[in-house]
C-alpha cells in the first residue's frame, strides 16, 4: 500500500499496509509501525447460499445446501437461514438438517397449519463432531403464525454427527400438502474462534 501524503500539524494518520500490518504516520513524515492487526475476528463466515430456492413436495427432500466448506471437528458452528410458506393449503411445512450425507435432524415442524402465507427463521448451533457428543445439536424454528402466535420449534439433534470435515450444510423440507410451497433464503454458515 502507498503511504498517504502527511496529515495536517498536530494530527496522526493510520493507515494498512496489508491485511496484518497498519502504520502511523505524523505530520512531519515520521512513520510508526503499530501492533499488526488482528488476522479474524471471533466469528466467521464460513459460507453460505442466497439464493431462495423451493419445494412443494410432500415427501423431504432437500431444499438449499450451501456447499464447499471446510469445518474441522471440535469447531463451534451456527448455521442461519429464513423460510417461508405460502397460502394455498391448510397444513403445515417441516424443516430437517443434513450435515455431509447425514441427516442429523429430522421433520422439525414450524408454521401454523392455516391456510396461510407465514414466514420463519430457522438456526442450528452445534459443536462439530467431537465423539462423544455427537447428538449435541439443536435445529430452532422461530415463527409467528397468520394467527398471531409465535412458536419456537426447539428440537435436539437425533442422530449423530459425522466427524470427517464438513463440506456441506443442506436444509431439508416438506410440506403438508402439494397445493403451497416451502421457500428457504439466506442461509449462512458461521464459526467461532475456539481460541
Amino acid at each position: 500500500a502507498t503511504a498517504p501524503a502527511n496529515p495536517g500539524s498536530g494530527f496522526v494518520r493510520m493507515y494498512a499496509t496489508s491485511a496484518t500490518s497498519v502504520r502511523m504516520r505524523d505530520s512531519a513524515g515520521t512513520e510508526t509501525d503499530l501492533a499488526a492487526a488482528p488476522a479474524s475476528g471471533a466469528v466467521t463466515r464460513a459460507g453460505g447460499n442466497t439464493t431462495e430456492a423451493t419445494t412443494t413436495s410432500t415427501a423431504v427432500v432437500d431444499v438449499l445446501t450451501v456447499a464447499s466448506l471446510s469445518i474441522a471437528v471440535g469447531v463451534p458452528v451456527r448455521i442461519v437461514s429464513i423460510s417461508r410458506k405460502t397460502a394455498g393449503g391448510a397444513d403445515a411445512a417441516y424443516h430437517s438438517l443434513k450435515l455431509n450425507t447425514t441427516i442429523v435432524r429430522a421433520h422439525t415442524k414450524w408454521g401454523s397449519s392455516l391456510n396461510a402465507a407465514e414466514s420463519a427463521e430457522f438456526i442450528s448451533d452445534f459443536i462439530y463432531g467431537v465423539t462423544n457428543y455427537l447428538q449435541a445439536g439443536r435445529a430452532c424454528g422461530y415463527f409467528q403464525g397468520a394467527d398471531v402466535t409465535a412458536t419456537i420449534a426447539l428440537n435436539h439433534f437425533d442422530a449423530n454427527m459425522p466427524t470427517a470435515t464438513l463440506t456441506d450444510v443442506v436444509i431439508r423440507g416438506t410440506v403438508g400438502a402439494a397445493s403451497f410451497t416451502l421457500g428457504i433464503d439466506e442461509c449462512h454458515v458461521y464459526t467461532h474462534a475456539v481460541s
